[in-house]
């Protein structure tokens, strides 16, 4: 009997007690209120501006000159002949897309590739197949030039950005072997395909 007696008394002043916390809680709220409101009151009234007044605003602010290029990391001479052999200036390629590719002023062997909007300074990398590979590690994208066409990917995602596309020299070479297809690889001098 003892225990029921307490544990009553126990939920009995739980009841009580929970009313009592939330008149408590909702007095300090109206006090924040009506301070935030007090402080609203005493501060300086906000200037009000048109479109108008932004716009010619906007129009007036002088744009800074353009910043100073980034001294890009010096290059091995391995790298540099490498440079030596990549084809520049706008490329065209599928779905009537291009690219722009020039040498970063300031920085020998670096390239800046612009494709759409996006920029990124790319840097010549030795490659085991030949073909030149100009790589911006910051983003992740790799420009692949070979002997008939020009590729962007980006190698973080897996993915072809834009494909086939051809400098003037790489049209040249691709018309070529066009009329003059290459052998196939396991066809003898008689012309006689081995292996089959």
């Amino acid at each position: 009997m003892k225990n029921l007696f307490s544990l009553t008394s126990l939920m009995m002043a739980i009841a009580l007690a929970l009313p009592v916390a939330a008149l408590s809680q909702n007095a300090n709220a109206a006090t924040t209120k009506s301070q935030s409101q007090a402080v609203k009151k005493n501060a300086p009234a906000k200037k009000k501006t048109s479109r108008k007044a932004v716009k010619s605003k906007a129009a007036k602010t002088v744009t800074p000159p353009a910043a100073t290029p980034v001294q890009e990391a010096a290059l091995s001479p391995q790298e540099l002949e490498i440079a030596k052999q990549v084809q520049t200036g706008h490329i065209a390629c599928e779905l009537s897309d291009s690219v722009d590719l020039e040498p970063t002023p300031g920085n020998p062997g670096y390239f800046t590739l612009t494709h759409h909007n996006a920029r990124y300074v790319m840097r010549p990398v030795e490659s085991r197949t030949g073909a030149v590979r100009l790589e911006d590690r910051k983003s992740g994208e790799v420009w692949l030039q070979l002997g008939d066409k020009s590729m962007l990917m980006n190698e973080r995602l897996g993915q072809r950005q834009v494909d086939n596309c051809e400098t003037v020299a790489q049209h040249q070479v691709s018309e070529e072997l066009k009329k003059n297809p290459p052998k196939p690889l396991f066809q003898g001098a008689d012309g006689e395909t081995r292996g089959k």
